[in-house]
């Protein structure tokens, strides 16, 4: 075998064990990222679990009355000056029915209900 024809062969063999043992380790990577991701997932899904028993605990007038007879909490009625009153807007109806006199003798509405 001639010189450049060695050289090549060393170098293709160490650029596949380099490629080979580079795969290897980005596996192992990967997986050890999987792995912290199901741990995390883990932990936020008993996070969630937990938040959402309070949520629903503190939701029951109930137990949020016993929560603030524990913690010696006493509410008030704010006084006239902490209050802020607000308009209240009226309701639309987006399209308001005209209703006279003979639409409560006719059938019409029956009539267009049944026919398709």
């Amino acid at each position: 075998m001639t010189l450049p024809r060695t050289l090549f062969l060393i170098t293709a063999i160490t650029f596949s064990v380099f490629l080979y043992v580079h795969e290897q380790v980005s596996k192992v990577i990967l997986l050890y990222e999987i792995q912290h991701d199901q741990k995390e997932r883990v932990v936020l899904g008993d996070t969630h679990d937990i938040l959402r028993y309070q949520v629903s605990a503190l939701q029951s007038p109930r137990s949020l009355e016993s929560f603030l007879a524990k913690r010696d909490i006493l509410l008030d009625l704010p006084s006239d000056h902490k209050v802020v009153r607000m308009a209240m807007r009226e309701k639309k109806e987006p399209f308001p029915k005209q209703k006279n006199f003979l639409d409560f003798l006719s059938t019409t509405k029956v009539a267009e209900a049944g026919s398709r």
